[in-house]
């Protein structure tokens, strides 16, 4: 019983005086500035979390907090340990002042948040890689000795596993608490070993809050994260995966011990993904089955697949994949949100993500884009047929736009796009950046093909110009416009005095335009918001206080006094639409008159002879006015 009181009073003695860590001594260099406490080493580190009550900075008589706040004064090296978190510990708030962390062993020097602390809230601040290491290539470096702040010893720039990680073997049915990166920056752009993986979160949730940069060129066999649950929650995050990635995928959901898979960038943060990898950037089921992917973007979200070049053709999409596919899919675009993804192969593949539903909200900003110049079916932006019921909704988007090269985007028979029932959209089609079809204020729902199952109204399937837009390259969904479009000739009148048309009593009469070859008036607005349309044309006169002027409606006995004030002379229904489809006349209104309409002015014979002028203006008004 003496012995094993001594062993106790021997540790207790060492960790809480000068320690001992391995065989080395560790010099104590902790400080507490206002329940801050600083550091210099990676073993001040250790000590202060990744020990027990009986061990370490903390005892029986003073435990560690539930909530403590680390300062990291240096750059550090975390010891060759596998720790967890003192268990008192609930909300864990480092900031390392633009210092950096190296690690003693490559494939440990690891923080476990583990299964039995699924509260545990960890927070990382300003952690900024040194720029010495911008150009290595396998992460040998000598950094600084864990135990001593003045030494120097042979180390790696990053291990297998991130500073904080879950722990893949035991895997917690619920983690409530969450890993935060802060101001962030880790820029290894060319390291490619064993150390060259980011994130090992596995089932704890990642955060992201104000500026941070994170860019590693990868290995074979690694991925550039292995997670479950993501939000950038603020700020700017940008990860850039290199060319050496190439186990897996980017972000490899695998080992979560969830069936739900999240991620999300909150209002107002921007998300940007650079996958320069020949792998997916999204890779799933390596481990244990994920049923339903969530991707929420409610602020700005920018991938860029850019591993292939512009003209391979593989067979399989890297954008989206894995060995045990989910079976649901939704990704939501919410209101106002930017999103872009850029390819250089196929963009979405429906048939890697099980049943897949879309949806983009009001205001929302979509392009989905392959810089694929090839004719390969495979390429499409939107690659193969969903699972049964897949969809894409829009709801009241301000673009969503579908862009290929050489070859239609999406034509996928049984992909419902659905543009829903109360805010019209408008269709466009291009070939070769040239506008060949237009489809303007249209409701309900397609398939992908452009002709089957056909609930739009007006029709897709049985217009002239569907060829037209099922051989397009690029389609743009987006709200209708109103623009006026007059370019009306001038009015000219030139009569005699003597004319009979004058009557001899003097009396006022309208006169028809008669100045030109061609007297005709045409009226025209582009309007492509609605199949009813409502707006209003107004005209005013100034210049020629001389004359009166009107406006005679065709069929109409009455003609509409015009003067300095706007008056209104035509109403949306009053024009003649031009044909859904044709991208030269559809969503244009035209209203045309002979001589004897349109705009007149009034003489008689007791008016001066002489050349009168005045100006017209015609003003377009958005709504019907009586």
């Amino acid at each position: 019983m003496r012995n094993k009181m001594k062993i106790v009073l021997i540790i207790l003695g060492v960790w809480l005086g000068a320690g001992l860590y391995g065989n080395n001594k560790v010099e104590a260099s902790i400080t507490n500035t206002n329940n801050v406490y600083h550091i210099t080493t990676g073993a001040d580190l250790v000590s202060l979390i990744g020990a027990t009550n009986i061990a370490g900075y903390w005892s029986i008589t003073n435990p560690a907090p539930s909530s403590l706040s680390i300062s990291v004064d240096k750059d550090i090296t975390i010891p060759d340990i596998n720790l967890g978190v003192n268990s008192n510990i609930k909300n864990l708030d480092i900031d390392f002042n633009n210092h950096m962390y190296y690690v003693k062993n490559r494939i440990s020097s690891s923080f476990i948040m583990s299964n039995l602390q699924p509260s545990l809230n960890v927070t990382l601040h300003n952690i900024k890689s040194s720029s010495e290491y911008t150009s290595a290539t396998n992460g040998d470096a000598t950094v600084p000795d864990p135990t001593n702040e003045t030494g120097k010893t042979s180390g790696y720039l990053l291990s297998y596993y991130s500073l904080f990680r879950g722990d893949w073997s035991i895997v917690p049915s619920n983690f409530s608490g969450s890993l935060t990166y802060d101001n962030v920056s880790i820029n290894y752009p060319n390291l490619s070993d064993a150390g060259a993986q980011m994130f090992s979160a596995y089932y704890v949730p990642l955060r992201f809050t104000g500026q941070n940069n994170f860019n590693i060129k990868g290995t074979s066999t690694q991925e550039f994260a292995e997670i479950s649950d993501l939000t950038v929650v603020n700020g700017k995050t940008a990860m850039t995966w290199g060319s050496g990635g190439g186990n897996d995928g980017m972000f490899s959901v695998a080992y979560t011990g969830r069936n739900t898979s999240n991620i999300s960038v909150n209002t107002g943060a921007t998300w940007e993904v650079n996958n320069n990898a020949k792998k997916n950037i999204l890779y799933y089921g390596r481990g244990i089955t994920t049923n339903t992917v969530n991707i929420t973007n409610n602020g700005t979200m920018n991938w860029n697949n850019l591993g292939y070049s512009n003209s391979e053709t593989p067979a399989a999409n890297s954008v989206w994949g894995g060995v045990i596919l989910p079976t649901t899919t939704n990704i939501n675009l919410g209101n106002n949100a930017v999103t872009n993804f850029i390819s250089n192969i196929s963009v979405l593949n429906p048939q890697s993500m099980g049943k897949l539903t879309l949806t983009a909200q009001n205001g929302s900003q979509t392009i989905l884009k392959t810089n694929n110049t090839s004719t390969n079916v495979n390429q499409r932006v939107i690659n193969g047929n969903g699972a049964s019921g897949s969809k894409i909704n829009l709801n009241a988007v301000k673009l969503f736009s579908m862009q290929g090269q050489t070859i239609p985007p999406v034509q996928a028979n049984n992909l419902i796009l659905d543009l829903g029932t109360t805010s019209p959209l408008t269709i466009k089609g291009f070939q070769n950046n040239e506008l060949n079809s237009l489809f303007v204020a249209e409701l309900g729902s397609i398939t992908g093909d452009w002709k089957t199952n056909d609930q739009m109204n007006p029709k897709i399937s049985g217009n002239s110009y569907l060829s037209n837009l099922q051989n397009a390259t690029r389609v743009d969904i987006q709200p209708g416009e109103i623009n006026n479009t007059n370019q009306v000739k001038p009015s000219n009148w030139v009569y005699q005095l003597a004319d009979s048309i004058f009557p001899n009593d003097k009396s006022k009469v309208w006169l028809p335009r008669n100045g030109a070859t061609d007297n005709q008036q045409v009226f025209s607005v582009f309007d492509s918001r609605a199949q009813q349309h409502n707006f209003t044309l107004q005209a005013s006169v100034s210049g020629d206080p001389e004359h009166q002027y009107g406006f005679k409606k065709n069929g109409s006995a009455d003609v509409i006094n015009l003067g300095s004030g706007a008056q209104n002379i035509l109403q949306g229904a009053d024009f003649n639409a031009g044909t859904n489809g044709d991208p030269n006349s559809a969503g244009k209104l035209t209203y045309t008159t002979d001589a004897e309409h349109g705009l007149l002015v009034q003489s008689s014979k007791s008016d001066k002879a002489g050349v009168f002028n005045g100006t017209v203006t015609y003003t377009l008004v958005d709504g019907a006015i009586e």
